[in-house]
């Protein structure tokens, strides 16, 4: 039988596990009888009443009275709050079937059956177990009688009072994120900028104002389309005298200044300014920070908005799609939804299209150079990983600041993979990870 991983024992004494302790475990684990841990499989719980709140069901575990509790958590793990000491349901709850109970006690080893919350608003309690998931990650579980107590006074235990706990904290008051926000408004016939100034006093609506101009909005009417920005159709100007043109939901355009709608909008603004070749002009380097580097892979469906074709599409490794100007998402992509669809490249909203797929067709050899130029971009990702990979081991502390900004930053490298972004880390440590020449300095990483 294998030992503890290198990754595992790190987290174990981060959270107060003492050296001989576990070094002594190590050496009995290696045996049968000595050993107290495994990976298993995450399941959802699927019974009627189902299990207590804040518990989990070890299959194939054993059943009777005595109340145990297992340590929980997911590689890659890298400090006290990515796991978590968790009861184990060892008695039918009252609430749940019989029939359903002795499903689960038929169930062979393997697997760790997560309760499900009874408010769909809070927390789960798997994504408390640093953000996971249960599209078949495998979850460690250690309940060594001996380590359980130094783990559940680190990172604390989980009762039935886990779901309350969670959903009032989701309820908590926090600052609206409404106030502040910038609104197009008509004053006297001309469109112009208006503010969100604060709540009203009757609660539902909100004080918009404009110079002297004031008036009420209900919540609906602010978060509706009619008060997005769409799409930034030009610039103009310099420094802080720089302005965009935009196109609100409503129809109209108008100038705004870039620095008053780089926080309402960054991810519009961003890509005008890569289609635009802006990102590395002098005042839109910001932009990089909200380029998406995942890839669509799916699209779902369309929609005529503003006068613009728009598709709803799905990136790589996203749960739920967003609306795109058709025009920039890839020809084949768009070939095969209207071929799926039946729709009829003579519709003058789709005829562009026919004249693209012509264009594609002729345009083989620079897709195959894009695809290897990708070969180049991950030889470097993976350098990357591996760079903050062995700058957090060689941290003997790990619960010093250094190795929890590492580790950190480990576990969202190996999600820009997917997503893209870049991961952020202050200069020292950046210094440390790319030095000044590698290539992948400014392509994953921004500084804090």
């Amino acid at each position: 039988l294998k030992e503890l991983g290198e990754m595992i024992s790190k987290v174990l004494l981060a959270c107060g596990v003492p050296d001989d302790l576990l070094i002594k475990y190590k050496k009995n684990c290696t045996e049968f009888q000595g050993r107290h841990h495994t990976f298993l499989v995450g399941m959802c719980d699927c019974t009627a009443g189902g299990l207590p709140p804040g518990t989990v069901f070890l299959t194939g575990f054993g059943v009777g009275s005595v109340h145990r509790k297992v340590f929980i958590t997911r590689s890659p793990c890298t400090e006290p709050q990515d796991a978590k000491v968790i009861p184990i349901v060892s008695e039918k709850p009252p609430d749940m079937l019989q029939e359903d109970w002795n499903h689960l006690c038929s169930l062979p080893f393997g697997a760790v059956v997560f309760s499900s919350p009874q408010d769909d608003k809070a927390m789960s309690l798997v994504e408390s177990i640093n953000n996971s998931d249960l599209d078949g990650d495998l979850f460690f579980c250690l309940w060594d009688p001996c380590m359980l107590p130094f783990l559940e006074d680190a990172v604390g235990g989980l009762s039935v009072a886990h779901e309350k706990d969670i959903l009032a904290e989701d309820n908590k008051i926090e600052d609206d994120p409404l106030i502040g926000a910038i609104v197009p408004l008509e004053v006297n016939g001309k469109l112009c900028n208006g503010v969100v100034e604060r709540k009203a006093d009757d609660g539902e609506n909100y004080v918009i104002k404009c110079n002297s101009h004031t008036e009420l909005m209900s919540y609906e009417a602010l978060t509706s389309d009619l008060c997005e920005v769409v799409k930034v159709l030009t610039h103009r100007g310099k420094g802080r005298h720089r302005e965009i043109e935009v196109l609100w939901g409503n129809g109209e355009k108008s100038w705004q200044c870039l620095s008053t709608l780089q926080k309402e909008v960054p991810t519009i603004i961003a890509e005008y300014a890569m289609e635009r070749n802006l990102l590395s002009t002098n005042g839109w380097g910001w932009c990089k920070d909200y380029i998406r580097e995942a890839e669509i892979v799916d699209v779902c469906d369309h929609r005529v908005f503003c006068s613009t074709l728009q598709v709803h599409v799905l990136h790589d490794g996203d749960l739920e799609p967003e609306w795109k100007d058709a025009k920039d998402v890839d020809t084949d992509l768009l070939q095969d939804y209207v071929e799926k669809h039946g729709i009829s490249l003579k519709d003058r909203r789709w005829k562009w299209l026919q004249n693209e797929i012509k264009k594609a067709k002729k345009n083989w050899f620079a897709k195959a150079q894009d695809r290897v130029s990708d070969v180049k971009r991950m030889a470097e990702y993976s350098r990357f990983v591996e760079s903050l990979h062995r700058a957090f081991k060689k941290r003997e502390d790990p619960n010093s600041k250094e190795s929890k900004a590492l580790g950190q930053a480990f576990k969202l490298s190996l999600d820009i993979g997917k997503h893209g972004g870049r991961v952020p880390l202050d200069q020292l440590l950046r210094m440390e990870i790319a030095g000044k020449k590698a290539p992948y300095a400014d392509r994953f990483l921004k500084d804090v």
